[in-house]
Order: structure tokens, then C-alpha cells, then sequence
């Protein structure tokens, strides 16, 4: 259609540009050192957002409707080093065979900081939290590679993986099947609510993605979270958090929950 109305138009030849096509990408990934096939090997393109795929059983894997633009593929799986892989650019490749995609597993401390880089260049939001972490302050911290191995199925469950933390579901009275409790996150031990009042709280404050949040810890779908950090008190609390008087959780999403 675009190169007649080109002819009818008189446009040369050489000037009409033709979009070039999606591709399908496959290829495998294996161990690097047992070359055996790494099952459920996560994969996703560099700048497409949070789409991801899987390999199958075999390490194989065929992604399908793969944008020009996708020029480099990631892949991971727990325990093992990311690997960068170019897909080449083409104006008329219809499937690129990638090849067999070595993945080689964490040994060192530098493998762990290569696994921690991935996941803050893919989410910078996470990159004060691992900030955090290395500083080795007095909080509970959750990597994305631990909440997936928690295979939690509220986030109140996941939650309560902090020894710092219980959970308290109310419920809301909706009566509707599949109604949720209003869960809130509780201090383990009671701290003091301020200087001088003699009162103690143990309702922790929320931050989802940085802000101060009312939700209910449940209306957070597990899916979506990548990181989590929990501080007991003031004394321990970042002041990036405010002054977390009854202590904090503070929950790290992909950016796809569109909620605060």
C-alpha cells in the first residue's frame, strides 16, 4: 500500500522507506557447566518494559512478535550470573536463532553483584535500596531473587517473613465471595509513639515505591513486588522513610500495580 501511494505520489523509489518486520527470536539456554537445559529461565528485551518470557522444560524457548527495536535479550534464573544477549538487527530476518544461551552459576561475590546490577538496570527504583543493604543497616531486606523463592501467595505472607513483623487482618464485612481482610502490618514488640507522650504504637507505616501508603498490605498483588525492606523504629528507620516512630515496611513494586 505505502510503496503505490509512493508511485502515485511520485515519490522516488529510494526515499520510500519500508518498516522492517517483527521477528521471532528462539534459541536455548543451558548450565555452563553441566550443559544440561535450565528450565523456566526468565527472558525479556532491553527497554520493553516488564513483558517477560519463559524456557520450557527442555531450555528451549521461540518469542514470538519481536519488535525491530529489540536488540538485546536478557537472560536470568536464580542463582545463576544474567547473560546479555545481542539479537542482531535486520531489515528482512523473519526468525533469528539466537543460539545456545550459556548461564553460569553464582560462585563469587562479584557473580552476586552482577545479579544485583541486573536487577537495578532493569528496576532502578532499586537502586537505593540495594544502597541500603550494603551499607548494612539494621533492617530486613528481600531481594527479587528471594521473593520468588518465597513463593508467598498474600503479601502478607511475604511480610511476615521479617521477624520484626506480624500481620493483623480485620475483616472488612464484604460479604461477597472471594472478599478480602484488611491486613495491616504490626510491630513485633511495641515501641514508643514519640518523645515525652508515654504511649507506644505497633501499626507499622506502609511506603509503597517510596510514598506513604494506606492501603491494605493484601491489596499489593505478589506478583508485582521485586523488593522489600522493613525497619522496627525510629532508631533504625532511613530518613528517606520519614521518622517510622512505629517502624516501617516498605514494598517495592515493578511499576505495573498503578496503585499508593
Amino acid at each position: 500500500m505505502f510503496v503505490v501511494l509512493g508511485f502515485l505520489l511520485g515519490v522516488p523509489a529510494a526515499a520510500q522507506v519500508v518498516a522492517p518486520p517483527d521477528r521471532v527470536v528462539s534459541g536455548q539456554v543451558v548450565d555452563s557447566l553441566s550443559r544440561r537445559p535450565v528450565q523456566r529461565a526468565i527472558l525479556y528485551f532491553e527497554g520493553a518494559g516488564n513483558e517477560e518470557f519463559r524456557t520450557g522444560n527442555d531450555g528451549r524457548f521461540r518469542i514470538e512478535r519481536v519488535r525491530p527495536t529489540d536488540t538485546v535479550m536478557v537472560v536470568r534464573q536464580i542463582g545463576f550470573v544474567p547473560v546479555r544477549v545481542p539479537v542482531p538487527f535486520s531489515m528482512s530476518a523473519i526468525e533469528v536463532d539466537v543460539g545456545t544461551v550459556r548461564l553460569r552459576a553464582v560462585a563469587t561475590k562479584l557473580d552476586a553483584i552482577a545479579v544485583e546490577a541486573e536487577q537495578v538496570r532493569r528496576y532502578p527504583q532499586l537502586d537505593d535500596f540495594y544502597r541500603r543493604k550494603q551499607l548494612g543497616l539494621a533492617g530486613f531486606f528481600m531481594t527479587p531473587d528471594e521473593i520468588a523463592r518465597a513463593s508467598a501467595r498474600k503479601t502478607s505472607n511475604l511480610v511476615e517473613r521479617s521477624a520484626k513483623v506480624k500481620t493483623q487482618c480485620n475483616d472488612t464485612g464484604r460479604w461477597q465471595k472471594g472478599a478480602a481482610f484488611d491486613c495491616t502490618a504490626q510491630n513485633s514488640r511495641p515501641v514508643w509513639s514519640g518523645a515525652f507522650t508515654g504511649d507506644t504504637c505497633d501499626q507499622m507505616e506502609l511506603f509503597v515505591d517510596g510514598a506513604r501508603s494506606t492501603l491494605s498490605v493484601d491489596d499489593i498483588p505478589v506478583r508485582t513486588i521485586v523488593a522489600l525492606e522493613v525497619y522496627s523504629g525510629p532508631a533504625t528507620t532511613p530518613t528517606a522513610f520519614g521518622a517510622g516512630n512505629c517502624g516501617v515496611v516498605a514494598i517495592w513494586t515493578n511499576g505495573t500495580t498503578g496503585i499508593r
